[in-house]
C-alpha cells in the first residue's frame, strides 16, 4: 500500500509542477519564435527597399494611449496590492503595493502631459 501511495505521490506532484512549467515553456517557446519570424519578415521588407511601418519616422511604435491604459491597470493592481496587504497591518510589506501604485500613478501622469504636449503642438501650427 505504500508504494502504490508513493507513486501516485511522485505522479501527483509531477502533473502540479510539471503542466505549469510546460506551459511557461511552451508560451517563452511561442514568442521567441514570433519574434524570430518578425525579425526575418523585416529584414525582408528591408532588402526590398520597403520601410517597416515601425522604422518610419513620426510613427508611434505603440497603440496611442497604451501608455495611460497600463498606467491605470498598473495603479489598479498596486492599489488591490495595498487595500490587501493592509488587511495584515502596517508594515514593510506595503511596498509590495505601493509600487506599482506609484509606477501606475507616473505613467498615467507622464501619458496625460504627452496629450497635452502633443494638442499644443498642433494648435501652433494649425
Amino acid at each position: 500500500m505504500d508504494s502504490w501511495m508513493s507513486d501516485h505521490a511522485i505522479a501527483v506532484v509531477g502533473i502540479v509542477f510539471g503542466m505549469p512549467a510546460l506551459v511557461v515553456a511552451l508560451a517563452i517557446g511561442y514568442a521567441m519564435v514570433h519574434r524570430y519570424l518578425r525579425h526575418k519578415e523585416r529584414l525582408a521588407l528591408i532588402e526590398k527597399g520597403i520601410v517597416p511601418d515601425e522604422l518610419k519616422p513620426g510613427t508611434a511604435n505603440s497603440m496611442p494611449g497604451a501608455g495611460f491604459t497600463s498606467g491605470l491597470i498598473l495603479a489598479a493592481v498596486g492599489l488591490a496590492l495595498t487595500v490587501g496587504l493592509a488587511t495584515i497591518g502596517i508594515g514593510p510589506w506595503l511596498i509590495a503595493g505601493l509600487i506599482p501604485l506609484a509606477v501606475g500613478g507616473a505613467l498615467v501622469v507622464a501619458a496625460r502631459q504627452g496629450v497635452r504636449d502633443n494638442r499644443g503642438e498642433e494648435s501652433d501650427e494649425g
